[in-house]
């Protein structure tokens, strides 16, 4: 037969028991939440698709400057530097002017 418990190591049982049913949960959801979704690579498809219609559409931004930065490069950049450069916007864009009014 078995031994009963102590009233102390009884109490301490509930309160390990009810611990860990509260804190798991919580720790669990804590590092889910924290958890933040990979970026995507800086500058793929999107730079390259932007770009690419800049170019079929001959406008300024297409060209590169005088320094001689391609605008896959500064677009690669200014997205690396937390910058939108609305490469969704300018890769449908039908025109020059459709493209500036991209943001």
């Amino acid at each position: 037969m078995q031994k009963p418990m102590s009233d102390r190591r009884y109490v301490f049982t509930w309160i390990w028991t009810i611990a860990c049913l509260l804190v798991g949960p919580v720790l669990f959801f804590w590092v889910l939440l924290s958890c933040t979704p990979a970026l995507a690579p800086v500058g793929g498809s999107g730079c390259d698709a932007a770009c690419a219609n800049m170019v079929r559409l001959t406008c300024e931004l297409g060209e590169p400057p005088p320094e001689g930065h391609p605008c896959t490069e500064v677009c690669r950049r200014t997205e690396s530097g937390g910058i939108s450069f609305s490469t969704p916007c300018l890769a449908r864009a039908e025109s020059c002017e459709a493209a500036d009014r991209c943001e």
